[in-house]
């Protein structure tokens, strides 16, 4: 009668836990969800994400051997909501709720009390490798559930032979998962043939055997099929073969016992102080079952956890081990919740108020910040993206790449249209690799001699560790310039002479009339320098750049800000192409907010000798410009040499400038008019032709003052002269 008392009495108990589980699942799950990652960040959540789309192992989407279960698990929301993110974030977050639920249905049926039961959910949620993992989009805390799904029912057919077809079924779906799930499965699968052998149980072991093959071929023949079975092997082989030799001096047989401590079982916990207090929980909790009577528990979770520690150090890169160590923590969970098996009570409580402390430390102060800082800001790579394709046009920019974001830029930029490549070591990259456009280099580091030009960042403690130290910064640097380039930096310098710079007029709004980065006729490309100096005395100033584009010129950036120091020169090669990242003809503002002096100079970059020869020109200051004026071009026309010229005008104002030119060429006038749209520059070319007669004059009248100029071209050489009136 006690007996059945007794038995009732705990029916009872676990009917009252099943409600309070349920909620407490729900709520992990509701809070999962409200701080997952607003934006991928890990290599293999990109190469998922592509999967959505079309899954092709050969092609590394996802990378082999292809988690055709995990994919199929989260491929019905991708079809639902188009969003390839989703889809895998929750399928991630139902296999950590999953594996925090079955792990206290092993526990229980391991012989675990409500409270060991509640000590080792708790411990394994807020585990902080397995809670910083829980909601992205990879499939480690979906294995995780199933390295737990399979134990549990193995566990089962120990006792019930005839349950193990189920097993197989389950460890077969599990494998589908994710292979490494084997390791885990091992002993206590051992154990449940050995069992049924002995009891002489051959039909349940020959109906496993083809229930797990059957549900190993649900999972795999799709996945071979839709890649295509040759292609689908290679790729498997491949990936073996790297794994066999690239990555041996990260395993047991090439790294050392240190270093493989270190990563295995201290990485995980982000804190190594947290770490030496879960071990030491699972010493204790294991010895306190054991005493309590509850062997197999501690035989079952023990070997369980510890055979897929060891096979996975021997055979996975420690470099991973954050992610890759996930499915042997429920068991050491499992065990380090036997503190609450303590005889004495005031021990017993001091131990569960010792688990609890670490589980809500772990939860809050160290995988919460990562957790938050997810939720609220890209992820740096992301932002650093977003930043370069609003910042410049993808047929001119030429991104190199170096480290661990291969998959995520080319998916994202690359398919913007901008052209992606990955760094070789040891390789110099600089702007003369694409002369006619900007190269980018794109790092999680910054890289020697390189200008930063955008540097996101995710600064919180602990990251480094969760993260693997990666992804939590991303380097957007202008590559450095040509040796080339950096000889001419220097022409440019020595251009810009303490006279002419003293002669030239200062102002806070200065023009440059004739700018340009862009190819022009017979294989010229004509590019503008610009050199923007502070009077000594002052104090930095901002520099302010405005492109003045052309009615037809295509869009620009518009403008760029600088900051000059005084008595330095401001030196902007190819002004235009950087850093106002403009493409073609047209002219520029130049705003600041003290007088400054500015020298200028457009030429043919192509022409030997003109990078080294061309002078510099002094700015026109923007107030006042003018309303009439004349130009005598015959002074500035090459003597007997065919030249041609073009005027120009640049209307800084809110309304259009009606504009009249009169060419005088010996006693013949021709009259042109133009109207110059607000804030545009517009040229006439060819005002003249030819070798021209004296007198040579220009003359204009417009309705609203504007910066004129002339250009004289000679026909044989292309060498420019620009005048101003």
């Amino acid at each position: 009668m006690a007996a059945t008392e007794a038995v009732g009495g705990r029916r009872a108990g676990w009917r009252r836990i099943v409600p309070a589980g349920a909620v407490a699942l729900a709520v992990y799950a509701a809070v999962l969800i409200i701080y997952r990652p607003v934006s991928p960040f890990e290599w293999d959540e990109i190469l998922f994400m592509r999967a959505m789309a079309k899954y092709d192992v050969a092609a590394h989407a996802p990378h082999p051997p292809g988690y055709p279960a995990f994919v199929a698990l989260a491929k019905p929301v991708y079809w639902l909501t188009g969003d390839a993110q989703l889809g895998p974030q929750l399928a991630a977050i139902a296999g950590a709720v999953a594996a925090v639920g079955l792990l206290g249905l092993l526990a229980v049926r391991l012989g675990a009390t409500r409270r060991e039961v509640w000590c080792a959910a708790a411990v394994l949620a807020a585990l902080p490798g397995f809670l910083f993992n829980a909601n992205v989009g990879m499939s480690d805390v979906v294995g995780t559930a199933a390295a737990v799904a399979g134990v549990l029912a193995l566990a089962v057919a120990l006792d019930r032979p005839e349950r193990l077809p189920l097993a197989a079924v389950v460890g077969g779906l599990a494998l589908g998962v994710r292979p490494q799930v084997a390791y885990a499965l091992i002993p206590v699968g051992v154990a449940a043939v050995v069992c049924a052998a002995r009891a002489r149980r051959w039909r349940p072991l020959l109906l496993a055997i083809a229930a797990g093959a059957a549900a190993g071929a649900a999972s795999w023949v799709p996945a071979i099929l839709i890649t295509g079975p040759d292609r689908f092997l290679g790729a498997v082989r491949g990936q073996a073969l790297r794994a066999v030799t690239a990555e041996s001096a990260g395993r047991f047989s090439g790294a050392p016992p240190s270093v493989l401590a270190d990563h295995w079982l201290l990485a995980p916990f982000g804190s190594s102080a947290l770490a030496w207090v879960f071990w030491l929980l699972v010493l204790m909790g294991g010895v306190a079952h054991w005493r309590a009577g509850r062997r197999r528990l501690v035989a079952i979770c023990l070997a369980s956890g510890a055979a897929y520690l060891v096979l996975a150090a021997g055979t996975m890169h420690y470099n991973s081990s954050v992610r890759y160590v996930l499915p042997a923590m429920p068991f050491f969970a499992a065990l380090a919740a036997g503190v609450a098996a303590t005889e004495r009570p005031v021990a017993r409580r001091a131990a569960v108020a010792v688990a609890a402390a670490w589980s809500l430390y772990a939860a809050l102060a160290v995988a919460g910040p990562s957790l938050d800082i997810r939720r609220r800001r890209p992820a740096p790579a992301s932002e650093a993206m977003t930043w370069i394709a609003a910042s410049y046009a993808p047929g001119e920019t030429l991104i190199y790449y170096v480290g661990r974001i291969a998959p995520h830029i080319r998916m994202v930029l690359g398919s913007q249209g901008f052209t992606v490549k990955q760094a070789k070591a040891g390789v110099s990259y600089h702007a003369g690799l694409r002369p006619d456009g900007v190269v980018l280099l794109v790092s999680e580091k910054v890289i020697p001699g390189t200008q930063v030009l955008f540097a996101p960042e995710w600064n919180v403690p602990y990251l480094g560790r969760l993260s693997r130290e990666r992804y939590a910064r991303c380097v957007v640097a202008q590559a450095p310039p040509s040796p080339s380039e950096e000889a001419l930096t220097a022409t440019l310098r020595a251009l810009a002479t303490p006279e002419l710079l003293a002669a030239a007029p200062r102002s806070s709004l200065l023009v440059v009339p004739a700018a340009a980065h862009g190819r022009g006729k017979l294989g010229a490309f004509w590019s503008t320098d610009l050199v923007v100096m502070l009077p000594e005395g002052g104090v930095a100033t901002p520099v302010e750049l405005r492109v003045v584009q052309r009615p037809d010129g295509p869009p620009a950036k518009q403008e760029s800000r600088r900051k000059v120091q005084p008595g330095r020169l401001l030196l902007l090669r190819d002004v235009l192409k950087e850093p106002l990242a403009y493409r073609g003809f047209a002219a520029i503002e130049v705003r600041a907010g003290a007088p400054v002096a500015a020298l200028w100079r457009t030429y043919d970059r192509r022409r030997p000798g003109d990078e080294e020869s061309v002078g510099l020109l002094p700015a026109v200051p923007g107030e006042p410009a003018t309303s009439a004026a004349d130009f005598d071009l015959g002074a500035a026309w090459p003597a007997r040499a065919a030249a041609r010229c073009n005027v120009g005008f640049v209307n800084l104002g809110g309304a259009p400038a009606d504009v009249v030119l009169e060419v005088t060429v010996g006693g013949a006038t021709t009259s042109h008019r133009v109207v110059v749209p607000a804030r545009a520059s517009v040229q006439v070319n060819g005002v003249v032709a030819a070798v021209a007669a004296r007198p040579l004059r220009a003359t204009f009248r417009s309705t609203a003052p504007v910066v004129a100029y002339a250009a004289i071209v000679e026909q044989a050489s292309g060498r420019t002269t620009y005048l101003t009136p």
